[in-house]
């Protein structure tokens, strides 16, 4: 991993789009097509691990890498979570009620909890076209939760204080601090 870069007000630059490999960007936004199978895998727990896998596997590559690896595995987290107590709470009342769980299927509250669990991977998979995007483009992409303490892990609290203007070229920010 590069070094970081302190200009003279002892703030970390951020590399900018033009500065940054083609094969990074492409490994930046290969993070955010894990998050499409997160959100509809029976098994999101394999994705999750496959995330961590791959954030392990480019962390070392560039700090840009980096932090798109690492916001996009944090992110799986609760989207996989969600997914995963939906597969077990269907598994557990068909093994527990067996037949007669085809009522239940019908019922308010298993179609509250489904619809809930789609609108949120439906979002979640909005949200990983926006992110891919962006890391194709070279740029940061700061997610909800998640990006502050992503660019806190690789680029550190103080890129740029707040108040300070950045020349007009940089287009990659820090999230607000």
């Amino acid at each position: 991993m590069e070094p970081l870069i302190f200009n003279e007000n002892n703030q970390i630059v951020l590399p900018q789009p033009d500065e940054i490999p083609e094969k990074d960007k492409m490994d930046a936004s290969g993070a955010y097509v894990m998050m499409f199978a997160s959100s509809y895998l029976p098994l999101p727990l394999v994705n999750l691990l496959a995330a961590f896998i791959y954030h392990m596997a480019c962390r070392k590559r560039s700090r840009f890498v980096a932090f798109h690896t690492y916001q996009s595995f944090i992110s799986q987290i609760p989207a996989s979570i969600s997914l995963w107590g939906l597969i077990v709470w269907l598994v557990y009342i068909l093994i527990k009620d067996g037949p007669s769980a085809s009522q239940l299927f019908s019922s308010a509250i298993f179609i509250a909890a489904v619809s809930i669990v789609l609108v949120w991977n439906l979002t979640y998979t909005i949200v990983s076209i926006f992110a891919l995007v962006r890391a194709r483009k070279g740029r940061f992409c700061y997610l909800p939760l998640f990006g502050k303490h992503a660019f806190n892990r690789y680029f550190g609290p103080n890129a740029i204080t707040p108040g300070s203007s950045p020349s007009p070229r940089q287009v990659n920010l820090p999230p607000d601090l």
